[in-house]
């Protein structure tokens, strides 16, 4: 498993594609394969609790509670901006210290 997916991710909402397609959220992948996908929109907040693997360079993800495996393309640009890519959108995600 590629160590570096560890920790918590911030949509870059000065990237136009990212801040249209996914808005505000906060992305926090666990050792343990956990993935909480926090959604902010208003004043509300919502929580997606989800599990994780990496085979590759693709992220398979799933919602326990909702169960459908959805795959997204990952890679890196330095050690701090995270690149997804799913249904051919490319959305940017900044680690967050």
């Amino acid at each position: 498993m590629d160590k570096r997916i560890i920790g918590v991710w911030k949509s870059d909402l000065v990237d136009e594609p990212t801040r249209i397609n996914i808005g505000n959220v906060l992305m926090e992948f666990t050792e343990g394969g956990k993935l909480i996908y926090k959604i902010f929109e208003n004043e509300n907040v919502q929580i997606i609790n989800m599990v994780y693997q990496l085979i590759d360079d693709v992220i398979f993800s799933d919602q326990p509670s909702n169960p459908q495996v959805q795959k997204t393309k990952y890679k890196f640009k330095g050690d701090n901006i995270l690149l997804l890519e799913f249904d051919g959108e490319i959305t940017v995600f900044k680690r967050k210290v």
